[in-house]
């Protein structure tokens, strides 16, 4: 089910436009009686339905670059809720497999009533995702096919889309109930994921010696700590290193569209980062990101299909990042490798002043 506040500036800029619609209706009411607070309400009430209408995000399948395979693999993306453990959808996972060096990714969405999901009591639904997950998975050993899984958003085409930002598929089988008795076939499932476009083709087929890695990171960006890591994840690869930082800024000032400052602030950031690189030997290139880092991290997974994907915060205590669950979040998202690199600049400046 798709969220529509985006992040955290999204939801602030709700949270004011509701505060001032309701205040504006009550100070018209007390001041001019009820009739001008039904006509504030009705105006008002209008303005915001015609800006949602010219302003609302429409929901468009994004070009992906997912990590590159190699010849002879094949990648077979799996969905199913409540049929994951079925028989037929296990014969039909086996027979493809046969023949080639076969990648399975099983999604199970966590299926949730509107309610629950609007209150954000997910729980449940995730938890009896999970376990029909983990019994597929173990039927599927059971015939030798090795299988990997997550669950996935409520939205079964939503979860499609989001496994295929890193999973690349040559494949892609959605189990469903009989019909008469399937709810993703009344709701054209099937339908919709077949109008999908499809992914854009990797940039190249990766060699066995060459490495994508995607770096994320802020303040901490030209930190050494990061630089070592970095070194060590391109050690005996032809690397590609794309380092993004994210413009990070205050709601307030994102909200009034006064993003200049933030930006240009990661941009110095992520140059000094750049130089560094490239002074112990790491050719490597950068872009300012999205202000929220897992926005950046998905817009940065849509041309480069990263190996690995590294995470650079500040120390637990002192890190905006790790308070709001971002290398968790990052985790449990993409379907890529993820390596969490604590940098305590403090730290690293006193030794230099030794």
């Amino acid at each position: 089910m798709i969220n529509p506040l985006r992040s955290e500036a999204e939801a602030f800029r709700f949270l004011i436009g509701t505060i001032v619609y309701f205040a504006a209706i009550t100070i018209s009411a007390v001041a001019g009686g009820r009739w001008a607070g039904i006509g504030v309400f009705i105006f008002l009430s209008a303005v915001a339905l015609a800006w949602w209408a010219r302003t609302r995000r429409t929901e468009r399948p994004v070009q992906t670059a997912p990590r590159p395979h190699a010849e002879g693999e094949r990648r077979i993306l799996v969905v199913a809720n409540e049929t994951v453990g079925g028989r037929t959808l296990r014969d039909l996972i086996h027979e493809r497999s046969e023949g080639v060096r076969e990648e399975v990714l099983v999604v199970t969405p966590a299926l949730n009533s509107p309610l629950r999901h609007w209150a954000s009591d997910e729980d449940g639904a995730r938890a009896d995702a999970q376990e029909r997950l983990e019994r597929s998975l173990a039927r599927l050993r059971e015939l030798g096919v090795q299988a990997r899984g997550e669950v996935g958003d409520g939205d079964p085409v939503q979860a499609i889309e989001d496994a295929l930002r890193t999973f690349g598929a040559d494949e892609i089988i959605i189990s469903t109930h009989p019909e008469g008795r399937s709810h993703w076939l009344e709701r054209g499932v099937v339908t919709k994921a077949r109008e999908r476009p499809p992914a854009a083709a990797p940039a190249h087929r990766g060699a066995a010696d060459e490495k994508r890695i995607l770096v994320v990171a802020n303040e901490t960006a030209a930190g050494s700590t990061l630089r070592e890591a970095i070194r060590q994840a391109a050690e005996g690869h032809r690397s590609q290193v794309l380092v993004v930082c994210p413009a990070l800024n205050t709601p307030l000032k994102h909200w009034v569209s006064d993003d200049d400052e933030a930006r240009d602030a990661a941009q110095e950031r992520l140059n000094r980062s750049l130089a560094r690189l490239r002074e112990a030997g790491i050719e490597g290139h950068g872009e300012v990101g999205d202000g929220e880092p897992l926005q950046a991290i998905e817009d940065a997974l849509r041309t480069f299909g990263a190996d690995e994907i590294i995470i650079s915060t500040h120390p637990e205590g002192r890190s905006n990042w790790l308070e709001k669950g971002v290398v968790s979040g990052a985790r449990e998202r993409f379907a890529v490798p993820i390596t969490h690199v604590v940098v305590d600049l403090e730290r690293e400046r006193e030794e230099l002043q030794r």
